[in-house]
């Protein structure tokens, strides 16, 4: 997943986010924080996800001085296979075990 927000810092509650084993066709969802801690509004412009699988709640928003936005990250496959969205991670797909 890729965050812009020109010239501001950006604040996450995670480095990662690990839908760990899900079912086929069946959405899962996870969570994280963008956090704020400066005096001015933090302006997020785009948020991109490398994989189709994996789509967010809000891809552009602005999060208010001293606080935090709710994002929310889905993933849905119909394929059993190991996934990552990461970028330099991406790689043909292994099978998982069953």
């Amino acid at each position: 997943m890729h965050l812009t927000s020109y010239g501001q810092t950006i604040s996450l509650s995670t480095q990662s986010i690990d839908f760990d084993t899900t079912f086929v066709n069946v959405r899962d969802n996870l969570s994280f924080h963008i956090r704020n801690y400066r005096s001015d509004t933090l302006i997020v412009t785009d948020i991109k996800t490398h994989r189709n699988a994996y789509t967010v709640s809000n891809t552009s928003f602005t999060v208010p001085p001293n606080d935090s936005a709710q994002i929310w990250v889905y993933f849905t496959t119909n394929q059993n296979v190991r996934w990552t969205d990461r970028p330099d991670a991406i790689r043909p797909a292994r099978s998982l075990p069953y």
